[in-house]
């Protein structure tokens, strides 16, 4: 649904232009201004439309294109006249408080928030983590990359941290030679040492206490956050062959005749079922955000798409997807005790496991309460 443009929703889309033009750590503000240039300066990708890994971005071209184009008409800047305005806003230093807007001009281009690593953010709220929340833009005045790792580069880093994240036991070298990605012994010693200190290492021994300490049976009932549902082992092993025979009726030998069908015997491998837990936990958690999210976006601006952890939304009803995503997660903050203990208990984690809890739990940095969820928690 198309909304009325405002000098709010452009400054919404100022923060998505810088986001597709890879701004990663800042202040806010520097955001915002790194977001304005970019639409002064008319920036796209330059792409090599060769190059299969270019042709993926290049509807991100399209997209600033459209947004570009939508900016020039709410500050009411014709095809023809753009660039002369433009070229002359204080020699390139832009000033947009002296730009008339088009008090008629409907946004028709939405634009997508999306979270910082999501995945981490759930383990820094349930834990109370003060490192995983300020990497994630939880809480703090400075956004941050969360995959970014010196010594590592982005992508790379990224590859093997979220798979060690959701369950795989597999060292990082193993991971990185999956992808293609060329390493040195360096790197592994700086992942491996991120593991053991770093706030990443926090993230994976709650993740190896879940696997570790969860009773998986074929068929079990779980309790997220007062939610109850039944979940079925989807994890198999093979265990040898089964023949059935059967005595049929040939009609043209008019003979009874009998063959014989060979299946493998599959039964439940609930040994590999365990890494399920910790995906079912965050997944859960992110997935019911995001419906009372664009719920309430629905509600109040009749259109959005929620994908994931991200949003696609009107730049008019970004402010309030923000604030409500980050009631959201003030929500599970002030609940993590008893969302933790229940979900616990519903696994088959019981007071033997108090030990390795304390050790997850002394290697927490807690955050200063009560907890101020930054609104650029969807960067």
């Amino acid at each position: 649904m198309r909304f009325t443009a405002t000098q709010k929703g452009a400054n919404a889309i100022f923060l998505f232009i810088a986001e597709l033009n890879g701004f990663k750590s800042g202040t806010p503000t520097a955001k915002l201004r790194f977001g304005q240039q970019c639409w002064f300066d008319t920036v796209l990708h330059d792409l090599d439309h060769t190059s299969e890994e270019d042709r993926k971005e290049v509807h991100e071209n399209i997209w600033l294109q459209r947004l570009y184009d939508e900016l020039d008409s709410f500050y009411s800047l014709g095809e023809l006249v753009a660039p002369i305005v433009k070229s002359k806003l204080s020699n390139g230093k832009l000033k947009l408080i002296s730009l008339d807007t088009n008090a008629n001009h409907k946004w028709s281009t939405p634009i997508e928030l999306d979270a910082s690593a999501s995945m981490l953010q759930y383990i820094g709220i349930l834990l109370g983590d003060e490192r995983l929340l300020n990497m994630t833009n939880v809480i703090g005045s400075t956004l941050s990359d969360p995959w970014a790792f010196n010594g590592i580069p982005r992508t790379q880093f990224k590859h093997a941290a979220t798979p060690r994240l959701y369950g795989s036991s597999r060292a990082c070298h193993e991971l990185w030679q999956d992808k293609g990605h060329k390493y040195t012994l360096e790197q592994v010693q700086l992942f491996n040492q991120e593991l053991s200190s770093g706030p990443l290492g926090l993230a994976d021994q709650f993740k190896e206490f879940i696997i570790n300490n969860v009773k998986p049976s074929e068929a079990m009932t779980v309790d997220i956050f007062g939610n109850s549902f039944r979940i079925e082992c989807n994890r198999y092993r093979n265990v040898g062959e089964q023949t059935l025979r059967y005595d049929i009726y040939d009609s043209e030998t008019d003979t009874i005749r009998r063959i014989a069908h060979t299946t493998t015997k599959r039964v439940p491998d609930l040994d590999q079922f365990r890494r399920y837990f910790v995906t079912l936990l965050i997944h859960h958690l992110d997935s019911r955000v995001a419906d009372n999210v664009i719920s309430k976006v629905m509600d109040k601006y009749s259109w959005g798409i929620d994908i994931h952890d991200a949003f696609i939304v009107n730049p008019e009803a970004a402010e309030d997807t923000r604030a409500w995503y980050a009631e959201e997660l003030k929500l599970i903050f002030d609940n993590r005790h008893t969302i933790l203990a229940d979900y616990f208990k519903s696994i088959g984690i019981g007071a033997e496991a108090q030990g390795s809890w304390n050790t997850v739990k002394s290697m927490v940095h807690p955050v200063t309460e009560p907890l101020n969820v930054s609104l650029m928690a969807l960067k």
